[in-house]
């Protein structure tokens, strides 16, 4: 775990170096993905849980190719599999986990530069939750969700056609990218602070309940076209249920409705990247309690906009009533995040390289 350790460490200096110089050093953050880039890339297939099962997607589809494969697996992952099996003989398993990798990691980090208040504050969170669960674990979403993060610069600029077509190429990576597109149902341009405390409240209401879901999706299941909502279908039966209010989601829903409280008349006007990372952060709030029934979903849509959260908890270092000493109170948090994924949870195993022949 020291190489997790270390790196929490390295970012949460350049977090506060920044927070009291405001230096942007694009070299730095260069440094850092490359590093973290790396380290997804050439983790051991005892890291990251899917490893193995990516492994053998890897052969089956090259080998044994059906088209029924595309129901499970998304023509952008395919088609960077025959690529990658087409130039290395040996190693390309590895291969195929870098260009993940650095793909994710890199597209992630040029947005962040740009759409963040403290880029290295902002990485300190992505490092302490996501980049594991994503880059470490679900290679496919990390990518679509990377590719997302491209996109939002238009969305927010209104080019919304730019928005669409990036969202349909994260589609090709992760079929529940698709669900981005459900963001031009918002406002660009305002924030209702009651409709939004109000979905905050009836999530905490819902956390409370498990919603019958179960009937309907059953409704989708059972033909060739359904194996996503049959593995949805068969987690429900066999997953125990899900706590709703764990430390994660109360974090989030604290730091969401503090930030409704202080942020100031017309400031979500004046910072509409605020407004939208917020919108997308209570939504992830809002699935994860609806659908509690059926856990894989629930935690599958609420990470899909959840990831947004590392922004919106960032933007603590600005609003928080410590002034210049909130940066330590934000990495102090990140912290917590990182003890909890990281250190003390079992989403990822002591760092090992892979072993290249």
């Amino acid at each position: 775990m020291l190489v997790y350790i270390f790196l929490f460490a390295f970012i949460a200096v350049l977090a506060i170096d920044y927070e009291f110089n405001q230096i942007r050093r694009d070299y730095m953050l260069a440094i850092i993905a490359l590093l973290l880039a790396l380290l997804a890339g050439f983790r051991g297939p005892e890291v990251g849980r899917d490893y193995i099962g990516y492994s053998y997607a890897f052969d089956l589809i090259y080998k044994d190719y059906n088209p029924l494969l595309l129901v499970i697996y998304e023509p952008g992952f395919v088609a960077l599999l025959y690529f990658f099996r087409a130039i290395f003989t040996y190693n390309y398993g590895v291969m195929i986990m870098l260009a993940f990798a650095f793909g994710s990691v890199f597209l992630k980090t040029i947005a962040i530069r740009s759409l963040a208040i403290n880029p290295y504050l902002v990485i300190l969170f992505y490092f302490s939750h996501y980049f594991m669960l994503h880059e470490m674990t679900q290679i496919r979403i990390g990518l679509a969700s990377a590719v997302f993060f491209v996109s939002i610069s238009y969305y927010l600029k209104g080019n919304i056609k730019a928005y669409i077509g990036l969202i349909l190429l994260a589609t090709c990576f992760h079929y529940t990218a698709i669900l981005y597109l459900g963001v031009l149902i918002f406002k660009r341009d305002s924030f209702n602070r009651l409709w939004y405390s109000a979905i905050i409240f009836l999530s905490v209401v819902l956390s409370f309940f498990q919603v019958p879901l179960i009937g309907y999706l059953n409704n989708f299941s059972s033909n060739d076209y359904s194996a996503k909502f049959d593995t949805y279908i068969y987690a429900a039966e066999y997953m125990d249920k899900i706590k709703v209010l764990n430390m994660v989601t109360i974090c989030n829903i604290i730091c969401c409705l503090y930030l409704i409280v202080a942020v100031a008349p017309g400031g979500f006007s004046e910072d509409k990247k605020l407004a939208f990372f917020l919108k997308c952060n209570i939504f992830s709030i809002f699935f994860l309690s609806f659908f509690s029934g059926v856990p894989s979903m629930a935690f599958r849509l609420s990470e899909i906009f959840g990831i947004l959260s590392m922004f919106s908890f960032a933007y603590l270092a600005r609003y928080l009533p410590a002034k210049r000493f909130n940066i330590f109170i934000t990495i102090l948090l990140a912290f917590v995040f990182f003890y909890y994924f990281v250190l003390g949870g079992d989403l990822i195993k002591p760092y090992s390289i892979v072993n290249i022949q």
